[in-house]
């Protein structure tokens, strides 16, 4: 059995054709149509929110953040053909110490990549192996200093990326070094 729905429009229009025709009027209808259904308005997604970058911070005297490079006034200085650096060093104390300041300063860096260099004075590749052991060594070092070994990747590049001219004693000593660059904020690469 077919239910009837009334509403109140619908009841209003057929009282009031029926009223017509009973006053003897004739009623024209001209059909029209109805506009196209409109789609309904889409939802307006925004973006999610950008979480907020907490910046490196580097305390240590004049240490500073160069790019991706944790640039440090003082060298570590190794003795000559050895992986062992000179702890007796005032500068290289100060130059290792200052890492685990930063790298306790900010947890954020989940990967902090050790650098060592060389200058081209001997064998090509006894130099990158020396160049490793060193970085091996400081790596080892901040660990014994509490700094957790997954946040270091130790590199050794021997003298294939000169800072300087390998024509003088001066230069020479500019690479031979151990450099610390940043290379993941949060488990991404850092983007500087």
């Amino acid at each position: 059995m077919r239910r009837w729905q009334f509403n109140k429009l619908g009841v209003f229009l057929a009282v009031g054709l029926v009223w017509t025709a009973a006053c003897g009027e004739t009623i024209q209808f001209t059909p029209t149509r109805l506009p196209p259904r409109q789609p309904p308005p889409a939802a307006v997604v925004s973006a999610p929110p950008v979480p907020d970058k907490k910046p490196i911070v580097v305390n240590c005297s004049n240490a500073t953040l160069q790019g991706d490079l944790i640039k440090m006034p003082n060298h570590i200085e190794f003795e000559t053909d050895k992986a062992l650096p000179k702890e007796s060093d005032k500068e290289t104390l100060e130059a290792l110490t200052c890492i685990v300041t930063v790298l306790k300063d900010n947890p954020q860096i989940t990967r902090l990549v050790v650098e060592g260099h060389t200058d081209n004075q001997g064998n090509p590749d006894k130099n990158k192996l020396l160049s490793l052991e060193r970085t091996v060594v400081v790596v080892g070092w901040l660990m014994g200093r509490g700094v957790d070994k997954n946040r270091l990747e130790p590199r050794g590049y021997g003298s294939e990326r000169p800072k300087d001219t390998n024509d003088t004693p001066a230069g020479r000593r500019e690479n031979r070094r151990v450099e610390f660059h940043i290379g993941q904020v949060d488990g991404k690469p850092f983007q500087p």
